[in-house]
């Protein structure tokens, strides 16, 4: 997976991502990192392994990062930084990508913590977005009242003991992407925590992704081969917590609890 590292106008100044396209590849996707007064960037380990994912599934990838930060993660304007701005960035970068391919059949979207939150936004914005996946997303930090179903498919990545990130409020998110023409896939990485950053963790992440996609018939090589360890609770493994919660569902107003 060869990366070249590119820059492009955002709306303010020149944003850096790191690239890697697929030749003849009619498919794109952009993934996001968490917010930058992490100090996080897009070579962050979660980011990158979604990158992976994508490229082996044909994609072109681009992992852009936020306004005055580098690949070093040097940030020194935290303060005065607002999510809108942020989401300008993001729009920037899919700009970026779509004036560079001009033919796609398939645009997806992926992030991790604010990226992965920044994923819901940018669903509820531009229609064109088929599919998105979002690991760990901050959604108790950031305002949710906007989401509403999508007619696009989705997989949401949650460690089972993430502290930051309240599970009950996650998955009435789901069940509110969740519509008739979606399919939204809920999964748990058991005993993880919120970096899902240890080797099995981001293994999981991967092959969850490699088979979602192929499910999509975004063909995965040798996706069927990987085995996905469900009984070692020592291991890094995924459980589906969502259907049943589906068919429950009653419409009722989306409300999540107090951070």
């Amino acid at each position: 997976m060869d990366n070249t590292t590119v820059f492009f106008q955002g709306a303010t100044e020149r944003l850096m991502g790191h690239y890697s396209p697929v030749h003849n590849s009619e498919k794109i996707a952009i993934i996001f990192p968490p917010h930058p007064k992490s100090f996080a960037t897009s070579n962050n380990k979660v980011v990158k392994t979604i990158a992976r994912s994508f490229f082996d599934a044909g994609f072109s990838t681009l992992r852009p990062n936020f306004r005055t930060q580098d690949s070093s993660g040097y940030f020194n304007k935290t303060s005065s930084i607002s999510e809108e701005e942020l989401i300008k960035d993001a729009v920037a970068a899919i700009d970026w990508m779509q004036d560079l391919h001009t033919s796609v059949k398939e645009f997806w979207i992926g992030g991790f913590s604010f990226g992965g939150w920044l994923t819901f936004n940018l669903l509820m914005r531009r229609p064109e977005i088929t599919g998105f996946i979002s690991v760990s997303p901050l959604i108790n930090n950031y305002d949710c009242s906007f989401i509403i179903s999508s007619p696009s498919d989705g997989l949401i990545i949650c460690g089972e003991k993430d502290k930051l990130i309240s599970q009950k409020d996650l998955k009435k998110i789901a069940i509110r992407l969740n519509s008739k023409n979606s399919n939204i896939e809920y999964l748990l990485v058991k005993n993880g925590k919120y970096n899902l950053s240890s080797e099995n963790e981001l293994n999981t992440i991967k092959q969850s992704m490699d088979c979602f996609l192929n499910k999509k018939n975004i063909n995965i090589p040798d996706c069927n081969n990987q085995l996905i360890n469900r009984d070692n609770t020592n291991e890094a493994v995924i459980e589906n917590t969502l259907h049943d919660d589906i068919m429950e569902e009653n419409d009722q107003e989306l409300v999540l609890d107090e951070a």
